[in-house]
């Protein structure tokens, strides 16, 4: 007897409780089986070269067997992991103070207020035009610049039980917190996540990169920054620490934490500001942007770090 693909498609719908790359290959891929209407017109029988099942199936279960052996690991690592009722946020800056009192100011309208806000510059001194005060704690911190360097020493001087790194030209939605607080709650084996990101500006090549990051992030179990990373602070004490390198640092974090527990996509997205796109170019962003990763990925492989070289190379070009 045959198994045809449409005797199981309605399982499909459900995957959307769980998204995973391999159910997005094997629904995307099925398309290969209208290749049998032409094969039934044109030759004797009605069948399915096997050329198309391999390209169909293949992917399939190597992407099932490697999903499930990670979630294995991430059932055994994190089956203790305790309730969260807290968070502390870190935001990394430099000279840029205009932005940051738009930032704190959506930080102090959120529903559930964070513990303390750990701004830490890369300057000399604290600017006297950064006002302080208000409902929310801030500690003002130095660090070497670079953003991975900054944020690891705001995430190395956190006390709460989850962490969240904002980026200074990004603004919360009132229940961000709410929904992080709740997600781990609810998922004692997630070590964290992204919420999700939307830029400021409607553009065709900024929409592109939005869904291109959420994919990633649903997919690939690894977030940018502009998403807001968030993660449990004994999962990143597990996982060895926040890297302080200064550049890289998002997706070098998303790779040690995957190895410890599972990470979400709360699709909760914040505001971003699409300037540093618009201002040096969609594609010349996006190749750099690509690049950056590519060989980030290839010297970790090979046990090098490159993230001083990449950072010189990100902001020259």
């Amino acid at each position: 007897s045959i198994v045809h693909y449409w005797y199981l498609c309605w399982l499909i719908p459900f995957s959307i409780f769980q998204p995973r790359l391999s159910m997005l290959w094997i629904s995307v891929s099925s398309a290969l089986y209208f290749l049998t209407n032409y094969y039934a017109d044109t030759s004797a029988y009605w069948h399915l070269p096997i050329w198309a099942s391999a390209l169909q199936w293949l992917p399939f279960f190597i992407l099932l067997g490697y999903e499930w052996l990670q979630r294995n690991s991430f059932a055994s690592k994190l089956s203790a992991a305790e309730p969260v009722d807290g968070y502390d946020v870190v935001i990394p800056i430099y000279k840029d103070y205009n932005i940051l009192k738009t930032c704190l100011a959506g930080i102090s309208s959120l529903r559930t207020k964070p513990h303390r806000v750990y701004v830490v510059d890369a300057d000399s001194a604290q600017p006297q035009s950064v006002d302080m005060s208000g409902e929310i704690q801030v500690r003002w911190l130095h660090s070497e610049l670079g953003r991975g360097n900054q944020i690891a020493r705001g995430v190395k001087a956190a006390t709460s039980d989850v962490i969240v790194v904002l980026h200074a030209d990004s603004t919360l939605n009132q229940d961000s917190a709410c929904r992080i607080i709740a997600y781990l709650n609810a998922n004692p084996e997630s070590v964290g996540g992204v919420l999700g990101q939307r830029f400021d500006q409607g553009k065709v090549g900024l929409f592109i990169i939005e869904i291109l990051n959420d994919l990633r992030a649903v997919f690939g179990s690894t977030g940018f920054g502009d998403q807001v990373q968030f993660f449990r602070r004994k999962a990143i004490k597990q996982a060895g620490g926040f890297p302080s390198i200064p550049l890289m640092e998002d997706v070098e974090t998303s790779w040690r934490l995957r190895k410890v527990g599972a990470l979400g996509f709360l699709d909760a997205p914040v505001i971003s500001s699409s300037r540093s796109w618009l201002k040096t170019g969609f594609f010349k962003r996006l190749f750099t942007v690509l690049s950056c990763v590519a060989r980030y990925r290839i010297a970790r492989i090979r046990g090098e770090n490159n993230a001083e070289e990449l950072y010189q190379y990100y902001y020259k070009s």
